[in-house]
């Protein structure tokens, strides 16, 4: 997206490797400053394209298309150690797609010297012969990408979706039957918004800097500085935003309301997608996002410290924030809408042992039951925005669940979130183990309401 925003033009659209099916004709429209255009934006462009009299060919340039992004956009900001980056150890994949040679470059370029390949992945391919989907989220995506950190004694996993515009993350943990645990879509988030937060409290220049960047939609109006989740996504960023001293935001999913949050300096969805620098890149990014993964662990490990360690302490700083999917696959669409009606009549009533205390119908933007009025604060960003198919079920403590149709794919999903407010270091295990029987109970309750 840097080279679609360096290109003068008042529209953009690149072209894209899609892992959805092998002959999609994936495509995506920007507008100025490389932003995705919205749905009343969209609507305009058949008639548009129908009145011009212009050529309709499209040039492509040969060569040099990654250029912009590579001086601009990876590590912009970024300070460091570069003894620290070279000597952390960082296996690599592409699963297939096409960032290989860009994010080991960038990972190179800024000064880690002992990247190791997943050579099977990383040459495209659109079969995708070593995995059964490429999804980095899926389980066994990052199988062959285990093997060789446990070869080359790695620090640190980063794989890439095909098209690389998100990141997953895996780091060694002793526990696991492979030594290896991925992070969750939301610790990849709040971990680069912790980087983030920091880089902006650290930045002595960051009022005149900020001065100069003007939002997406009022380029004229001075913005508080914000840090946005979707909707969708777990809440432990809201916690480290205000913390720094900065707004946390609530946004519709897809990073084409994330990007016009007003004042962004970070946004994140928990399905691994990270825009870690909006004004170099406002979209998400998976080769920025591998590398400021990268810059966080090296400069822990130079503290003697690790990103699990970095999760621990904010647990015991602002709570523990446990998150997990349920999802749902159908093959009858039609199942999806009975789903949503049911748990629209039937509701829930408790989440895991606690009572709801606040249920929101997304559909209307409105409060079915406004008992928690603190809730419906950190949603008020929200009103104004189209409305989507979504419910969220809310306790006191911040548990909470959002249930909503997928937009790609024949599925109900489910994004639960298990607050204990509370945690100490002698406590943390406990509250681990606590947190993932209360998800589990409600994933159960979640399966009755739905009755699918």
């Amino acid at each position: 997206m840097a080279a679609i925003d360096a290109a003068p033009s008042a529209a953009k659209l690149p072209l894209a490797d899609s892992y959805s099916l092998i002959d999609d004709s994936l495509w995506s429209r920007y507008r100025e400053r490389a932003v995705s255009l919205v749905e009343s934006s969209t609507s305009v462009i058949p008639s548009s394209a129908a009145e011009s009299s212009g050529d309709s060919r499209l040039t492509f340039p040969s060569t040099g298309a990654n250029l912009p992004f590579c001086k601009v956009a990876p590590g912009r900001g970024l300070r460091g150690s570069t003894q620290a980056r070279a000597a952390l150890r960082i296996v690599h994949t592409s699963l297939h797609g096409v960032g290989a040679e860009l994010a080991e470059t960038v990972l190179e370029d800024a000064g880690f010297s002992s990247v190791f390949s997943v050579e099977a992945q990383c040459e495209p391919d659109p079969d995708f012969p070593t995995v059964s989907f490429p999804n980095p989220e899926e389980a066994g995506a990052l199988d062959l990408a285990i093997e060789r950190a446990r070869e080359v004694e790695a620090d640190l996993i980063l794989a890439n979706d095909p098209d690389a515009d998100r990141v997953a993350a895996a780091v060694p943990c002793p526990r696991t039957p492979t030594g290896w645990r991925q992070l969750t879509g939301d610790e990849v988030g709040v971990l680069l918004g912790w980087q983030a937060c920091e880089q902006w409290k650290n930045r002595a220049e960051r009022t005149a800097a900020y001065e100069t960047e003007p939002t997406v939609e009022s380029p004229a109006e001075r913005t508080v500085p914000t840090v946005a989740r979707s909707l969708v996504s777990g809440e432990l960023l809201d916690a480290v935003a205000r913390a720094a001293g900065l707004q946390p935001m609530v946004s519709l999913t897809g990073f084409k309301w994330i990007a016009r949050t007003p004042g962004l300096i970070y946004g994140y969805e928990e399905a691994l997608g990270v825009c870690p620098d909006p004004a170099a890149v406002r979209d998400k990014d998976g080769i920025s996002a591998g590398l400021r993964l990268a810059v966080l662990a090296a400069d822990l490990r130079a503290e003697g410290r690790t990103c699990s360690d970095l999760l621990d302490e904010l647990a015991i700083q602002h709570g523990l924030y446990a998150t997990a999917p349920l999802t749902i696959r159908v093959s009858d669409l039609s199942a999806i809408a009975k789903g949503m009606a049911n748990l629209r009549e039937r509701g829930l009533t408790r989440l895991g042992e606690e009572p709801v205390t606040f249920t929101l119908d997304l559909s209307s933007n409105q409060p079915a039951d406004p008992k928690e009025t603190s809730v419906l604060a950190a949603w008020e960003n929200l009103r104004g925005l189209p409305a989507t198919d979504a419910l969220f079920f809310g306790a006191s403590s911040g548990t909470r669940v959002v249930v909503r149709p997928s937009g790609t794919e024949p599925k109900l999903k489910c994004y639960l979130q298990v607050v204990i407010p509370e945690v100490t270091r002698r406590s943390l295990r406990e509250a681990h183990v606590n947190a993932a029987a209360a998800l589990e109970l409600i994933r159960n309750q979640l399966h009755c309401a739905l009755a699918l």
